[in-house]
């Protein structure tokens, strides 16, 4: 889990926060928007100790709801939240435990009254790099540049 106070603003409403949702290791990122000052931090979750339904269910579950827990807490004017995507290899079963993840955040937040905005991966190349079909490489080139006080260690891309 996270420690909530890295996404702690100084003045409520006053950031903006990224989510990008992962079984693994969701990115989290608040940009003041007063000062454009950055943090980050990824929220992760490890594999259910039991690969049982009730495993998965209880793992997604507090998945989402410490999430939507620290997304609240930073008390943002808007999050910003990566579209569900649905490219996926055959026979993979993540298709649909991320899309209980993504429609849980999306419930959660919600109902905290939190504006939403979703957003499409091109869109998300589009304004970190100018350029919609950026590579990974590109965008962490262009976050490293854009914030060269950011985190650049592990999870880098999730960030």
């Amino acid at each position: 889990m996270c420690d909530m106070r890295i996404l702690d603003p100084a003045a409520a409403g006053q950031s903006v926060i990224g989510l990008d949702l992962s079984l693994t290791g969701t990115g989290v990122a608040a940009i003041d928007v007063a000062t454009a000052a950055l943090s980050t931090a990824v929220h992760a979750s490890p594999p259910p100790a039991s690969d049982s339904l009730a495993g998965h269910a209880a793992r997604h579950r507090s998945l989402a709801d410490g999430i939507v827990a620290q997304v609240v807490a930073a008390d943002p004017a808007l999050a910003v939240i990566e579209g569900l995507q649905f490219s996926v290899k055959m026979r993979d079963s993540s298709l649909t435990r991320r899309g209980f993840l993504w429609w849980s955040v999306i419930e959660g937040l919600t109902a905290a009254g939190v504006p939403l905005m979703e957003v499409t991966p091109q869109q998300i190349k589009q304004f970190a790099t100018g350029k919609g079909n950026a590579s990974k490489s590109e965008v962490v080139a262009a976050y490293a540049k854009a914030w060269p006080d950011a985190p650049l260690g592990r999870n880098v891309e999730d960030r």
